[in-house]
């Protein structure tokens, strides 16, 4: 009996001192928030004919947009008229405040 009690007394402590942290327990899977800024990463949605320029890395540099496929992109450069096709490789940076960490896809909210 006195076994029962401590645990059930340790329960009752870990439950609120998880509900002060700002975890909801929902059964067996904990659904945790902790607020603080996210940064999101989503492949940028190129355009045939787009302008861009690349700042920095091995493919920095101004581009034009020649194809886009679900896996590739193609680009070709305005001087030297060197065309490539690469795996989407840029991204849209957004840096916001959501909850950490994420228990489903940012694009299902």
């Amino acid at each position: 009996i006195g076994i029962v009690r401590i645990g059930k007394r340790l329960y009752s402590f870990f439950f609120i001192f998880i509900q002060k942290l700002g975890i909801v327990l929902n059964g067996n899977k904990s659904q945790g928030i902790w607020p603080m800024s996210i940064i999101h990463f989503t492949p940028y949605p190129f355009r045939v004919g787009q302008k861009i320029h690349i700042c920095e890395g091995p493919r920095k540099g101004d581009w034009e947009v020649i194809s886009v496929d679900d896996k590739k992109v193609g680009l070709r450069c305005p001087i030297t008229g060197f065309t490539a096709k690469w795996a989407r490789f840029c991204y849209f940076v957004e840096e916001k405040d959501a909850p950490w960490p994420a228990m489903k896809a940012a694009d299902e909210e």
